[in-house]
C-alpha cells in the first residue's frame, strides 16, 4: 500500500485527494492481465442504488474506488465524501444505474480496495438522503421578494445577495431540489453547485418509500 500512502505516509491526505502514482489495482486483475470484472449487460433493466462505503481517510483511495467503477462502465450519477464520527475514517454516498445482480458484484471488487472497511447498497433498506444546492439566480431588486417566498415554500433561505444576483440554498430530498431548480430557470440561473446525494439506514426501520408517500400527500417534514 506504499503508493497509496504516497511514499511519505504524513497522512496530510484525504479521500479526496488524487496520487502522483496511480496504485496497481492487482486484486482486480487476472494473471494475464486482464480484467477479472464483468462489463454490465446493456440490455438489463437498470435502477438507481444508493451505495454507502466506509473507508480510512488515506489518499488515493478515492481513486481507487472511482476507478473500480469506470472499469466496469458505470456512469456515476451522485458522489459525496465527507468525514464520518472521526476524522481518519471517512464515508462515501455514492448514486449508479445497474442491476442488483451487477451492483452486488461491483460491491465484492469495492471490498477488495486497501483500506475500504465496508460497503453495502442501502436501496432496498429504510434511508434518509438529502443533497444540498447552492444556486445563484439573476435577481433584480423588484424581484426579490417573490424570491423569498418561493425559498420559504421549499424551505430555503437566501444566503447572499448583491445589486442583480441572488444565491439560494435549499437542501431535502432529489426531487425537491430538482424542482426548485426548474422553478427558478424563468429568472436566469448563473451558477450552481450541488453536494450530491448523501444517505444513511434508518435505524427505525420505517420503510422510506412510504414516507416520501406521506410527504408527498400531506406535505409533511421528516427530519
Amino acid at each position: 500500500y506504499a503508493s497509496m500512502d504516497g511514499g511519505g505516509g504524513t497522512g496530510a491526505g484525504g479521500v479526496w485527494d488524487v496520487p502522483l502514482l496511480s496504485p496497481s489495482p492487482g486484486q482486480l486483475d487476472t494473471d494475464d492481465g486482464t480484467s477479472s470484472i464483468p462489463k454490465p449487460d446493456p440490455n438489463a433493466a437498470y435502477v438507481a442504488h444508493t451505495i454507502s462505503i466506509v473507508v480510512m481517510n488515506k489518499p488515493g483511495v478515492l481513486d481507487v474506488i472511482t476507478g473500480v467503477f469506470a472499469r466496469r462502465g458505470y456512469n456515476v450519477q451522485s458522489l459525496g465524501v465527507g468525514p464520518e464520527k472521526t476524522f481518519d475514517i471517512s464515508r462515501i454516498s455514492t448514486v449508479v444505474p445497474g442491476t442488483y445482480e451487477d451492483v452486488s458484484k461491483l460491491l465484492k471488487q469495492i471490498l477488495k480496495v486497501p483500506y475500504v472497511i465496508s460497503a453495502e447498497d442501502i436501496t432496498k433498506t429504510p434511508y434518509v438522503e438529502r443533497e444540498l444546492m447552492l444556486i445563484k439566480v439573476v435577481c433584480p431588486r423588484q424581484m426579490r421578494g417573490e424570491l423569498v417566498d418561493m425559498c420559504d415554500i421549499f424551505r430555503g433561505h437566501i444566503s447572499d445577495v448583491s445589486e442583480d444576483t441572488v444565491t439560494i440554498e435549499v437542501a431535502g430530498k432529489v426531487s425537491k431540489i430538482t424542482a426548485m431548480q426548474s422553478l427558478l430557470e424563468p429568472y436566469g440561473i448563473l451558477e450552481v453547485a450541488r453536494s450530491g446525494r448523501v444517505a444513511l439506514p434508518r435505524d427505525s426501520g420505517v420503510d422510506s418509500k412510504l414516507l416520501a408517500a406521506i410527504e408527498d400527500e400531506g406535505d409533511l417534514e421528516f427530519m
